[in-house]
């Protein structure tokens, strides 16, 4: 399942404990299990004095399962905003691994 902006489902977000390199990471429906592609990136805003938010952004892709370029050859990417009762979080804590620990920060 691609990921698109009416998608308005709880998602399980798993990574490797012994890698955490971000294309490692699977994103699951909560309730099928199935894996949704095409996501970039997520950004969870968890703040105690506002409403809970995931930032999706998300590549589009076409009826034969590619991803959208635009007239650059760029990746076409689409932004979508959950919020409130939609933005459910199931997070397991690792230990830190000294390799990640030390890695220097861009």
């Amino acid at each position: 399942m691609n990921m698109t902006s009416d998608f308005k489902r709880r998602v399980h977000i798993e990574g490797q404990p012994d890698n955490p390199t971000g294309h490692l990471v699977t994103i699951r429906d909560a309730d099928t299990d199935e894996a949704i592609t095409g996501i970039k990136s997520i950004v969870v805003y968890l703040d105690a004095g506002q409403v809970n938010k995931a930032e999706i952004t998300y590549y589009e892709i076409n009826e034969r399962g590619n991803v959208v370029a635009d007239e650059n050859r760029e990746p076409v990417t689409h932004t979508a905003i959950v919020e409130g009762e939609d933005v459910s979080l199931n997070i397991t804590a690792f230990e830190t691994i000294p390799a990640v620990e030390q890695a220097p920060h861009e």
